[in-house]
């Protein structure tokens, strides 16, 4: 994925190199082609990256290999085509976009099921929660109407006592 943008900094470097041949600004002994070891300093890269990098590109028939005074490539109307359209440079992207985008249909997912899973075990608790607070109001209503009926033994155990007390002190 990474060559993706390693090709389209190769295109660069060639097609650079080669609109200057074409437009004369390059000085008369230089080639229009880029060395091998001038190719290598500007990508930071060793021969065997090279060769996979610009594999496609030989394949794809955007760059040529190049021998003439000098051991490298140059860049052919499709790799100036290819550079100028951001080919390489898009294909990356578009794969970047993809794979965020694959992750994204992994994750929603997986969040989904986790939330359900939350949801569900707080909607058990919540269940027996609601449970118990019911078991405690019963045993509530019952003890309210246990201490009524105590109340009224009470009061009437006080009126006993009031009127044998009453009746004593006549």
């Amino acid at each position: 994925m990474k060559y993706d943008l390693k090709k389209h900094e190769l295109l660069g470097i060639l097609v650079g190199n080669t609109l200057k041949f074409d437009s004369d600004e390059l000085p008369d002994n230089e080639p229009m082609g880029v060395s091998f070891d001038e190719i290598k300093k500007k990508m930071k890269c060793d021969m065997i990256e090279l060769n996979l990098i610009a594999s496609e590109l030989y394949v794809n028939k955007e760059i040529e290999f190049y021998d003439n005074e000098i051991k490298g490539m140059c860049c052919i109307h499709n790799g100036k085509v290819s550079f100028s359209t951001n080919k390489y440079k898009n294909r990356y992207y578009d794969r970047v976009r993809d794979y965020v985008k694959f992750i994204f249909q992994l994750l929603i997912p997986a969040l989904s099921l986790i939330v359900a899973i939350i949801a569900l075990k707080y909607s058990a608790q919540n269940k027996e929660t609601t449970q118990q607070i019911q078991e405690l109001k019963e045993k509530t209503d019952i003890m309210q109407s246990e201490l009524s009926s105590h109340a009224k033994e009470i009061q009437s155990i006080r009126e006993t006592i009031f009127l044998n007390d009453s009746l004593i002190n006549n």
